[in-house]
């Protein structure tokens, strides 16, 4: 019972502070593809179509959705 509330060393604070871990949204891979999440403002409704001419008329935009 000597542990119970007592503070536990964090092993990977010092890299976390200062900047040097590396999670997911820091690797950039080869022909990587972001993306941008567009929401509904009615949590239920039906999507029927989604217009995609404005986002593909700017360079490097890919509108494909089959991957």
């Amino acid at each position: 019972m000597k542990v119970l509330g007592k503070p536990r060393r964090r092993v990977d604070g010092r890299a976390k502070v200062t900047g040097q871990t590396r999670f997911a949204d820091d690797l950039v891979l080869p022909r990587m593809v972001h993306m941008r999440l567009l929401r509904s403002p009615h949590p239920h409704a039906k999507i029927v179509s989604i217009d995609v001419s404005k986002a593909s008329s700017f360079p490097g935009v890919s509108s494909r959705l089959d991957g």
